[in-house]
């Protein structure tokens, strides 16, 4: 999954730091989303390094394989959204 790619929804300066940092930092380095379904917050996603995990609070919805699959955010967040049935969105926070 491409990290460097900054999200449509990010704004403001807080965003362009966020997306200057993904962008920048060293592939070892630590990335965090949270995820929110429907505006809710829903789960996580840390990158270290070439390794992803998902955590979802819903202990009964399993969408561990989509980020493997998934080629950007953007792609993440659409396969999400309809494996777990709503808007899902990710959210870049500082690692």
């Amino acid at each position: 999954m491409s990290v460097s790619v900054a999200e449509p929804h990010a704004t403001g300066l807080r965003g362009a730091l966020a997306a200057l940092r993904r962008t920048f930092a060293p592939a070892d380095h630590l990335a965090l989303w949270t995820l929110t379904l429907d505006g809710a917050v829903a789960g996580a996603l840390m990158r270290e390094g070439s390794s992803y995990r998902l955590d979802l609070f819903d202990a009964k919805a399993q969408a561990e394989d989509l980020v493997a699959g998934a080629g950007d955010i953007a792609t993440l967040e659409e396969a999400l959204s309809r494996r777990l049935g709503g808007a899902a969105r990710l959210h870049a926070t500082a690692a």
